[in-house]
């Protein structure tokens, strides 16, 4: 199991006791800058600023093509779905 680290230091609540909670992995440095803001009109604080420290995904651009249901010649498609390499990959492992 890997090792985790909570960043929350402060108690959270009145009584002393920690609600809120940041978990990471300890081997990870994507949590930085955590700060607990003042007394709601509750019981307990919140996490008012937690800085994530990661950078963008980039999104990738796919071309997909789709058959028209009424359209369908069913030999066709079934040729097409035995073409497949999940499919030829599992007739080769079925005894």
């Amino acid at each position: 199991m890997s090792s985790v680290e909570q960043h929350v230091l402060v108690p959270t609540h009145t009584d002393s006791h920690l609600l809120n909670l940041i978990i990471r992995k300890t081997a990870d440095s994507i949590v930085s800058d955590i700060k607990v803001g003042k007394s709601l009109p509750s019981d307990h604080t919140a996490v008012k600023k937690c800085l994530l420290n990661m950078s963008r995904l980039t999104a990738t651009k796919q071309t997909m093509t789709f058959r028209k249901l009424w359209e369908i010649q069913i030999d066709d498609f079934k040729k097409d779905i035995v073409a497949l390499s999940v499919v030829a990959d599992s007739e080769e492992n079925i005894e």
